[in-house]
């Protein structure tokens, strides 16, 4: 959602792996025991965009390299292990998790409708159920494609 003069809302839902955070405290990242439902929203500020406009480069799908901050909800795990399994014990649940984080990102064409995606940064990452939290690195990518 643009807000104009290069900044930019983002909201997205996504199905995938999950998150809690150990008592080390440990960040892990799983798709272990099932997935998880996550939401996230965001605001970006795109600061390159003139440049890349005076040096000809499409600038549709707002394509350039930005600034940003997002916050990001992991739910539990759709499924839970109730049991070991014949490898060993059976694997932690994913937890109700929301990561707070700031970064440094980009996104490009990859066609007309194809986007690509990329942001690192840093931010804390609060466990509810687990009540444990920690600071960490951030990374992200994701594969888009513009329907309208």
């Amino acid at each position: 959602l643009p807000l104009g003069d290069g900044y930019l809302a983002e909201f997205n839902i996504a199905v995938g792996g999950g998150l809690y955070v150990n008592n080390g405290p440990e960040i892990v990242f799983t798709y272990s025991p099932g997935p998880s439902v996550q939401f996230n929203s965001g605001l970006r500020k795109y600061y390159n965009l003139t440049r890349r406009k005076e040096k000809g480069r499409k600038l549709a799908n707002n394509s350039g390299n930005y600034f940003g901050a997002k916050l990001k909800y992991s739910s539990r795990g759709l499924t839970s292990p109730d049991h070991d399994t014949t490898l060993g014990p059976a694997p932690n649940t994913l937890n109700d998790v929301l990561v707070s984080e700031i970064h440094w990102g980009m996104q490009r064409n990859m066609g007309d409708r194809f986007i690509f995606n990329l942001h690192l940064g840093y931010g804390y990452i609060q466990d509810f159920n687990s009540n444990l939290g920690a600071f960490s690195p951030t990374f992200g990518f994701k594969f888009g494609y513009k329907i309208f």
